[in-house]
């Protein structure tokens, strides 16, 4: 019961990590579940869902089938599918009651493949891990099906890592990829909004990797075993502190030894910011650089990325969140709307920060800008009353 959440809603699980990674590529995608994951992922995990035409299906799981097997008709079913929509990939999606059972994701790929002549994908994924998992492991895929070994690099170029609507808004990605250009860099590869096989296959060019989130770590560390890219893990939010993270980036590239760009604390916190680990250090260098907080704590609700921030929280459950929040330490709280709610302290500041993978639609803010000044006038407005 440890896990019981009360007051907010189940986090972005793995299958729709994985779905929201391939989401932009020409790929038909079937989840294996009874309608209630396809429908969470499309409904509610999903901003880009409603006004496409993206080739999303459901196997429509029955207890009949999960007792006596229907595995040739669904695979049927979904080559029927192929036939109709021409996909350049496909992918099966796996879901708890598949977990249970067993399913080989791999050999349903490996079937269809056979039969439509399309590079197909199985990812055991079963709803228990969180959304950045499944991003990865879709990530991981694409890599080792497509990314050429043999890449030429390409100076200042740079693969963004770990994008996906569940981290980053469609704003703050375009402020990104800006800022970059502004700054002489070329984004080669952007995994994985607005992601093509031929950047996937171009991806070993880049000088270096940026990761932008905690899916885009795992990634970034995959690139340097497979490639030898170095990486910096981070963002540019604040003035001063976008600055620094420029020279980081530049002195990534030069020495090729991969950096987390990070801030540390010099005296107690006394603000806490909540939410993915890179997101929310990249917001504790900004008030750390920008503001000139002493201390600030993060607090990561989908895991801690090994090695990454060792002062970091974890943060497993609710009843963890609202402790830690209502512990009497923090002035100042950042992080989603719904997780504010469970602050109690009326004394407390707090910065709402929206994160889709938390509150979805009910608090999707697309125009959310933070890349360089940009978090500077969000946050003066909370801490100067404006």
């Amino acid at each position: 019961m440890a896990r019981l959440c009360v007051n907010l809603p189940p986090f972005a699980p793995d299958y729709s990590g994985v779905c929201s990674a391939l989401f932009d590529l020409n790929v038909l995608i079937a989840i294996h579940d009874a309608a209630g994951c396809t429908g969470n992922y499309t409904g509610f995990d999903e901003p880009r869902w409603f006004g496409s035409k993206k080739a999303i299906y459901c196997s429509g799981l029955r207890e009949i089938d999960a007792i006596l097997g229907n595995e040739p008709k669904f695979i049927s079913r979904i080559a029927d599918a192929a036939a109709e929509v021409k996909p350049e990939l496909a992918a099966f999606v796996g879901s708890p009651v598949p977990m249970v059972m067993g399913t080989d994701f791999e050999g349903f790929a490996l079937d269809l493949e056979q039969r439509i002549g399309v590079p197909s994908f199985g990812f055991a994924t079963n709803g228990t891990e969180p959304y950045n998992a499944g991003v990865f492991l879709a990530g991981r895929a694409l890599v080792d099906r497509f990314a050429s070994s043999g890449a030429n690099t390409l100076p200042k170029s740079v693969n963004i890592l770990g994008a996906t609507p569940l981290d980053i808004s469609e704003s703050n990605l375009r402020g990104l990829t800006d800022f970059l250009r502004a700054n002489g860099y070329t984004v080669n590869a952007n995994f994985f909004t607005g992601l093509t096989l031929e950047q996937v296959k171009n991806a070993g060019a880049a000088a270096v990797n940026i990761a932008v989130s905690q899916a885009g770590a795992r990634l970034a560390a995959y690139l340097l075993e497979k490639f030898g890219t170095s990486y910096l893990v981070g963002l540019p939010f604040g003035g001063k502190n976008a600055e620094d993270f420029l020279a980081r980036l530049a002195e990534v590239e030069i020495t090729g030894q991969s950096a987390v760009h990070s801030a540390q604390s010099v005296g107690a916190a006394n603000a806490l910011i909540i939410g993915d680990e890179v997101t929310a250090n990249a917001l504790k260098n900004a008030l750390i650089r920008d503001f000139g907080f002493a201390g600030v704590d993060v607090g990561a609700i989908f895991g801690t990325e090994s090695g990454l921030y060792p002062d970091d929280i974890d943060l497993p459950s609710e009843r963890a969140i609202a402790d830690t929040m209502n512990s009497g330490r923090y002035e100042l709280v950042i992080a989603d709307p719904l997780i504010c709610d469970l602050i109690r302290d009326g004394g407390v500041r707090r910065v709402h920060l929206p994160h889709y993978a938390v509150s979805s639609k009910i608090h999707a803010n697309p125009d959310l800008r933070l890349i360089a000044e940009n978090t500077n006038n969000m946050i003066g407005k909370v801490l100067h009353n404006v």
